[in-house]
């Protein structure tokens, strides 16, 4: 008699801005079509339960009378109840977050809702926290001078190297690990 194989679902959180949208199709496809048929995941034994904001097949409601930061929260699971949590980041730190409903433990206003995601991962005691993936694409911004959100994308751009300091020590130690990656092409030929 053939053994029977017990399924595993793994829960991956994807948290990211808009500005890396084709890569974060990228992410839900390679989880939800690919690796699932993996031959080294026990190809069918391994199910992956993806967790995205904008997913086509389940977008989160946005409740015109909350936050879209609490929509997620409300409607799905937050970073912190999962089994893994894939950040993406380019250019774009985000959507600034009602500090009214989301705050530091220092009562400082997160950056976005990407790092309110990143920081409830953290937050979540070790024995349950998820695996926390950071990619940081390479590829520069194109600014136009003309541009007229030129200063809002230098702000944002900004915001999100001043993320990344946190995984540098002040004597330029490692403090933690991501992945930078360049562009290497679209998600239509992927």
């Amino acid at each position: 008699m053939p053994e029977q194989r017990q399924i595993h679902q793994i829960r991956v959180f994807l948290s990211s801005p808009g500005d890396v949208a084709d890569e974060r199709a990228l992410a839900r496809r390679l989880l939800k079509d690919e690796l699932p048929s993996d031959p080294l995941l026990l190809r069918g034994y391994v199910t992956f339960d993806v967790v995205s904001w904008d997913d086509p097949a389940a977008p989160i409601p946005m409740d015109a009378a909350i936050t879209p930061q609490q929509a997620v929260n409300r409607f799905g699971p937050k970073p912190s109840e999962c089994d893994v949590v894939v950040v993406i980041l380019w250019a774009r730190m985000g959507t600034h977050l009602d500090v009214r409903a989301f705050r530091k433990p220092d009562n400082e206003s997160y950056l976005s809702g990407t790092e309110w995601e990143f920081e409830d991962a953290l937050s979540a005691p070790e024995a349950q926290r998820p695996t926390i993936f950071v990619y940081r694409r390479t590829e520069e911004p194109k600014v136009g001078m003309k541009d007229s959100e030129r200063t809002e994308k230098l702000r944002q751009f900004d915001l999100v190297d001043g993320f990344f300091k946190r995984f540098q020590n002040p004597d330029e130690s490692s403090a933690g690990g991501f992945t930078s990656t360049a562009r290497r092409r679209s998600l239509k030929t992927a």
